[in-house]
């Protein structure tokens, strides 16, 4: 029996008297201490304690993400409700969708119901859970659940069709968390800055400061990045998490170099040679991390950036983690990878920390090989026929690394290869390119875009199944 929620507030508890968080709220940066943070979650406890049970029903937190609020999703987690993230802009057609499906608990709204909200949901006859923000000094509520009880239930970002939901347990939340502590142990005064979810509760189970952008909730597109910069600065972040879109916003913004971190992560889609070496140019001390992985399973493989490797051989993510108790290669074929021949297939995974039945095998929709040790990702799931003994992965990331390409979309088979591009490069500048690096393809097909179709929730991913290759 265990949960999730005591992992995270008994990690608060141990720092009490530190700054766990910083999160600006009305154009000032908050900082709340471990206790604040244990007061406030004992204050929702205390009400959830006198309304009816919500233990194994689905709550959905209906506002936009500030301390108090993540403090009260937290104790609602803690008496055994599975939380309901949906994807941006997304809530209602959820709660269309699962209200006949799931035991609802309830909307989760804190201080205030707006009276559009109030009507709409009393149409839907959904209830809502309402609590009120008090401080009330103590250890909050949590009550035991089986491991394999839902504490989270949230969104992939749909790159190989349309998104799905993936319902993680308090046992994987758990064993993700101590396998990131594995990784990366904590350190006395870290300061850390993420976009991933995750990676908050993960901090704050360790007793880490976490500064946050204000407007979290809304996804990477929607931050301010001037004001997270100079938030940086201010109070001396030392490790950074973030995606491609995430990275690639702020250094356009930094030329100046940010000498106090010490580790930035990158991950939620595959990451190229040229945005690793500008990171690690803005952060010229820190050590820069290729986190691959994903929400089934996070993390999979970690490779800290030395020096940039041959983009034919697809993306190098590193070394697989030692808290997997099994990766492989399967259904594999001969591709070239550089100047070496290898054997590339769907990369499945099992360990604790996978989503997946115990001792079972999960499919990453990832194919790729491993050369000495590491794993390279050549292709993703729907399209994986070979052109040449190429893989997609390989030729996108030759071309995304030439100037004038902002983004690129290779779609590979027997025939031949379409190419899908935006950017200022014209198309028989594209061609040309394509056939220099891989002259043994000889049927390929450029067509400039406006833009690339890309996932919603980390902007990084291809939607490959959107795009129409032709004028």
């Amino acid at each position: 029996m265990q949960n999730f929620a005591h992992t995270i507030f008994s990690g608060i508890d141990k720092a009490h008297q530190r700054v766990l968080l910083r999160w600006p709220e009305e154009g000032a940066t908050v900082e709340w201490k471990g206790t604040q943070l244990l007061g406030f979650a004992n204050g929702f406890s205390t009400q959830l304690s006198e309304m009816p049970s919500i233990n194994g029903k689905a709550v959905v937190p209906m506002q936009s993400l500030t301390a108090m609020r993540f403090m009260a999703m937290l104790s609602v987690m803690g008496f055994g409700a599975s939380l309901l993230i949906p994807p941006e802009g997304k809530w209602f057609d959820v709660l269309k969708r699962w209200r006949k499906d799931l035991d609802f608990g309830g909307v989760l709204l804190i201080d205030e119901v707006p009276l559009l909200l109030r009507l709409l949901l009393w149409v839907m006859r959904i209830p809502i859970l309402l609590l009120h923000t008090k401080e009330v000094k103590g250890f909050p509520k949590c009550i035991d659940v089986p491991g394999d009880h839902t504490a989270l239930i949230s969104y992939s970002s749909g790159s190989t069709g349309k998104s799905k939901s993936l319902h993680r347990s308090h046992r994987v939340l758990e064993a993700q968390h101590q396998c990131l502590k594995r990784c990366f142990p904590p350190v006395d005064g870290q300061v850390d800055s993420s976009v991933f979810a995750n990676v908050l509760l993960h901090q704050l189970a360790t007793g880490t400061c976490s500064q946050l952008p204000a407007d979290l909730s809304k996804g990477v597109r929607s931050l301010d990045y001037e004001a997270l910069s100079a938030d940086w600065r201010k109070g001396r972040v030392s490790t950074i998490t973030g995606n491609p879109y995430f990275f690639n916003r702020m250094l356009a913004l930094n030329e100046a170099p940010f000498l106090d971190v010490e580790a930035c992560g990158i991950g939620g889609a595959p990451v190229d040679e040229q945005l690793l070496t500008r990171m690690q140019a803005c952060f010229p001390n820190a050590t820069i991390y290729v986190i691959y992985g994903a929400t089934e399973v996070e993390p999979i493989a970690l490779r800290p950036f030395q020096d940039q490797r041959d983009p034919r051989m697809g993306y190098a993510v590193g070394y697989p983690v030692e808290c997997l108790s099994g990766l492989e290669i399967r259904n594999s074929h001969s591709l070239r990878a550089g100047k070496h021949d290898v054997q590339a297939g769907e990369i499945f995974v099992k360990g604790a920390h996978v989503l997946a039945p115990k001792d079972a095998w999960h499919g990453t929709g990832d194919y790729g090989y491993l050369l000495d040790g590491e794993l390279y990702l050549t292709a993703r799931s729907g399209n994986t026929e070979p052109c040449e003994h190429y893989h997609h992965y390989q030729i996108e990331h030759v071309l995304r690394l030439q100037d004038g390409v902002e983004q690129v979309a290779v779609q590979t088979n027997t025939d031949g290869v379409q190419v899908a591009y935006c950017g200022s490069l014209d198309e028989s500048g594209i061609l040309e390119l394509a056939q220099q690096a891989f002259p043994e393809i000889q049927n390929i097909k450029v067509f400039q875009k406006r833009e690339i179709p890309l996932d919603v929730r980390h902007h990084s991913k291809i939607l490959y199944h959107q795009i129409t290759y032709g004028n």
